[in-house]
């Protein structure tokens, strides 16, 4: 979490941000008519609330109109050179939405809008409780991506994709039943994944990527291998 502050002698604005990325959206806590402003000013400026940490920062800091009316900004939680861009992290260093993102389960824009919902209840409940509450990904699938699922290690990096993705909620099995019949009587060979993604019951993302995780010692990892189209 990125939180900074705006300070004026009768109130405080709060600019929160659950997300990761070069590039994160931002949510406004405070009286409401101070809160519009301080949004209205943002959007004027970045044509959004997904805005760069650092470049906001730095607005806040030299716009006229904010600073004639508050202190600040001042960052009282998290870091803006740990927020601020997700260049060199691993996969099992990335915030869970961009996990999300990555896997394929969710987009950028999807993501945008699970943040802004969440941002009420985000003193309260981590982001992963809060999408299994909202039933919007499968509960097998955020524990895998948050490294919790249990599932011996060799197993898993042994299964092939449709076993993945029954395992992990994302697929049925009859699903998957009816691709693989589709895959044996095909004239030319498919692969599984291409045969799910023209099903539409995934996306070309989430099968590269589910074909490529792997875990060890409880952290994931994606292969760097060449993927055929």
């Amino acid at each position: 979490m990125l939180r900074l502050e705006l300070r004026s002698t009768s109130s405080t604005i709060d600019l929160i941000s659950n997300g990761g990325g070069a590039n994160v959206l931002f949510t406004c806590f405070g009286a409401p008519a101070e809160v519009g402003f301080i949004q209205e000013l943002i959007r004027d400026r970045f044509g959004a609330l997904t805005v760069n940490p650092a470049e906001l920062m730095e607005f806040l800091r030299k716009d006229e109109w904010v600073q004639s009316m508050y202190d600040g900004p001042v960052i009282t939680d998290g870091s803006i050179d740990i927020e601020a861009s997700t260049q060199n992290k691993t996969f099992s260093e990335l915030t869970l939405g961009n996990k999300l993102v990555v896997a394929g389960l969710i987009t950028d824009s999807e993501l945008e809008t699970l943040l802004e919902e969440y941002a009420p209840f985000s003193q309260s409940q981590r982001f992963g409780e809060f999408l299994k509450l909202k039933m919007r990904i499968p509960h097998k699938a955020i524990d895998f991506l948050l490294s919790l699922s249990k599932d011996d290690e060799q197993q898993f990096n042994a299964k092939r994709l449709g076993e993945r993705l029954v395992d992990l909620g994302i697929v049925d099995q009859s699903s998957l039943s009816r691709a693989l019949k589709i895959q044996a009587s095909a004239d030319e060979p498919q692969r599984l994944g291409e045969i799910l993604v023209g099903m539409n019951l995934i996306t070309p993302e989430l099968a590269d990527f589910f074909s490529r995780v792997e875990r060890s010692d409880n952290q994931l990892s994606i292969k760097d291998v060449p993927q055929p189209r």
